[in-house]
């Protein structure tokens, strides 16, 4: 079994590739040729351990991940993980990854197959809301596919929008950066809203006319009770997409405009059956992606990075 560390994704895919491979998950689903269960939530006290898993003709995958609310005090990740790809026709494992690695690399890249798919080819000015590890991810994919001039970035800890442009501008020397003095500043300046935030309450004002016209795609709630966008998002949208079915019931960003009737289930659709060309992104009106991530996901990046490492003679080879 090879062990992929997180220091090597990175070496073995390109984010064009990574893109690349979500757009193929995403198609996967819409085909429906996977098993993925519901993901199994065990509780011990407030610590949390997920166990989700996903299969495919020829692998499938486990993603384990432990949440401890209390290791912010000890000053380590509250979120840690493992994900195992094993071989589809023996069951034998075949590589180990870290969970955290994996996750922000395919999260990425799957905001950057919405930004491919729904932004204007000219777009030039994208905003980020929330400047830690998955706002720099963000902002590194949607580079990977557009071209665009400015990055602008909010988060209430300036160290962290410090922190954020010095990691960008790594990659893209040329790409302008400013920092917005706050939320609803950041939203007038932009054409595409990224936000990545942990939020519960919306992170920026209700008003129709700060979201007129504007991209945006929301990566942080994965609960019902978080919410990054106001309601204006959603009421002014004439188009929503989701990344799986389960963000409806999972994101309270869709979850509570579908229960306040501001949307209709009718208004929703996946994002894989834009890119398989059932339909067509409106040229006018707001536009919304949502995520909440899926195994699926964590399945076919394994896979893909598995048989690069391979290939490239790449990882650990661990002997069980």
């Amino acid at each position: 079994m090879l062990f992929i560390q997180s220091n090597e994704i990175e070496e073995l895919m390109t984010r064009t590739e990574a893109v690349e491979a979500m757009e193929e998950a995403l198609l996967i689903q819409e085909k429906g040729d996977f098993t993925m269960p519901d993901r199994t939530h065990v509780y011990q006290n407030e610590n949390l351990l997920l166990l989700m898993p996903a299969f495919t003709g020829n692998y499938f995958s486990t993603k384990l991940v432990s949440v401890f609310p209390g290791n912010r005090k000890l000053q380590i990740p509250s979120i840690q993980g493992i994900v195992v790809l094993n071989d589809g026709k023996n069951g034998e494992p075949l590589a180990l990854f870290s969970g955290a690695g994996i996750t922000s690399f395919r999260t990425g890249a799957v905001g950057g197959a919405a930004f491919k798919y729904l932004s204007d080819d000219h777009i030039q000015t994208v905003g980020v809301i929330g400047a830690g590890v998955q706002g720099l991810s963000q902002a590194l994919f949607a580079r990977s596919v557009r071209n665009f001039s400015k990055l602008i970035i909010f988060d209430r800890n300036p160290e962290n929008m410090e922190s954020m442009k010095y990691g960008v501008k790594k990659e893209f020397p040329d790409l302008q950066i400013q920092f917005a003095r706050n939320a609803d500043v950041l939203i007038r300046e932009s054409e595409c809203v990224i936000t990545t935030t942990t939020a519960t309450d919306p992170v920026f004002s209700d008003k129709d006319e700060l979201v007129e016209n504007k991209l945006f795609i929301g990566i942080g709630s994965y609960k019902p009770e978080m919410q990054e966008f106001p309601d204006a998002v959603c009421r002014n949208a004439n188009a929503i997409y989701y990344d799986t079915a389960m963000a409806k019931r999972e994101s309270g960003d869709l979850l509570k405009p579908l229960t306040n009737g501001i949307i209709e289930e009718k208004d929703l659709q996946s994002l894989g059956s834009l890119i398989q060309g059932g339909s067509k992104v409106p040229k006018s009106g707001a536009r919304v992606f949502k995520s909440v991530g899926m195994a699926l996901f964590d399945l076919v990046m394994a896979t893909n990075l598995y048989e690069k490492a391979i290939t490239n003679q790449t990882g650990i080879d661990l002997n069980l």
